[in-house]
This record gives C-alpha cells, structure tokens and sequence, in this order.
C-alpha cells in the first residue's frame, strides 16, 4: 500500500515526522502482511493503554493528580500538536486513498506515542555516507540530509529500543557508515544478570512522566517550574 504522492509532497518539506507517524500505522494496519510485524507485535498495541503508561492515556480520574504540576501543561501542549498533525495528514490522505477513514486519530496517537518513547534521533543514527548510497534523487536526497541535520523527524530501531534509562550517561550511540549498522555502546563493565541501560537524555521527572510513563527516584530529577509575571509597574520601570 502506497500513500497518495498528493500527501507525501505536501508533508515531506515541513512535516515529515507526520509521515512517520502515518507510517507506522500503515504498517500496523497491514498486519501480518508487514515486513514489521514481528517488531510491532510486541510493542504495545492500541488497545492497551496501560502498557503505554504516559499520562495522555491515564483515564480522566488520574489525570486530575497532576493539575497544576509541571506535567499539566505539556500534556495539553501535545495533545493539541498531534490532533492537529493528524487532521492535516488525513486532509491529504482522504484526496487519494480508498480506505483513509482506518487511519483513525486514536491509532495516530499510538504512532506518535510509540515514537515518542521509543525512537532515536536522526542525526545520531543515520550516516549521510549511508543516505548518499540509496537511489532516490537529489532535491530529496538534499531535503532528507537536511532533516536527519536537524532532527526533524525521528527513527525506530527494533530491539535497541529495550533498554531502559537510569538517568547514567555511560551510553554511546555509533553509526558505521560503512558497515551500514548502528550500535550502543556502554563505557562501564557490565556484570553478568545485570541490566543494560540506555540513557534519554538529561530529563526531570515531568519531562521522564510525560513523555515515558516513568520518574526516577533521585532527588535531583525534582524539578519545579516557576512562571512569574511581573506588575505594570515593574514592566513600564524596565521599558524606561
């Protein structure tokens, strides 16, 4: 199954994230027919919101626990974002494809979900040697160099995605151009029955709950965001 070139060239300049997103469920829909099957079997699936575990699942009466924290407004923030990515892909896809109306926004926020938590960034993972090899031309091949630059879309890679985070920077990430595989790469020994960590980035506890359903105990992941507005008078004073 194909998506209408009329939905590709009117995402791949701005959004290709969103063509993405649209990509998994594609394959999802596909079934056993997938190439990706076998990965996407074991993700969670779209109707195990208790596996996905990030607040924009919770239901409404758990939700309510975390009004007024630092949680509250990115929460918003991306549910507005992917219900508005979603409208614009599906605007595209109902002037091509016969069965537009299964790419549902609940299966949309699965495929935004699953990329959120799961997925690496571009720049790290793909080299532009590998990129320069394939055979599409070369507006694309520049515009898609342009994007793995600047992270504008984000990538999946089956089984290296397990690892969980610990809040420890001891991971790096190599891409062998020449080889044409990525790899992690863990500076510190590993004892036998211990568990391989990948590292997230530096994030707060908001930042781990929000996008992956998780905190971690240490007292420095609390973190507490303040927004002061100043009065007229403060403002006017600076102003001057």
């Amino acid at each position: 199954v194909q998506f209408p070139p009329q939905f590709i060239d009117a995402l791949k300049l701005d959004d290709p994230n969103i063509i993405g997103h649209f990509s998994l469920v594609q394959q999802f829909l596909m079934g056993e027919k997938s190439f990706w099957w076998h990965y996407i079997k074991l993700l969670p699936q779209p109707d195990e919101p208790e596996r996905l575990a990030i607040p924009i699942c919770w239901p409404e009466s758990d939700r309510r626990f975390l009004d007024g924290t630092n949680a509250e407004p990115p929460i918003k923030k991306r549910e507005e974002m992917w219900r508005e990515e979603w409208t614009k892909g599906v605007a595209h896809l109902r002037a091509g494809l016969e069965k537009w109306d299964e790419y549902t926004y609940p299966l949309y926020q699965w495929a935004a979900t699953i990329f959120g938590s799961r997925s690496f960034r571009a720049s790290l993972t793909i080299p532009e040697e590998f990129m320069i090899k394939s055979h599409i031309s070369w507006d694309d091949l520049s515009l898609t160099l342009d994007h793995i630059k600047n992270d504008r879309f984000s990538v999946l890679l089956p089984l290296m995605d397990i690892g969980n985070h610990n809040g420890i920077n001891q991971v790096d990430w190599l891409p062998d151009p020449i080889a044409g595989n990525f790899s992690l790469s863990i500076r510190d020994a590993i004892t036998e029955r211990s568990q391989i960590f990948n590292y997230y980035g530096n994030k707060s506890n908001s930042e781990l709950l929000v996008a992956y359903g998780f905190i971690l105990p240490n007292p420095e992941n609390d973190k507490v965001n303040l927004k002061l507005t100043p009065t007229p008078d403060t403002m006017q004073l600076r102003r001057s």
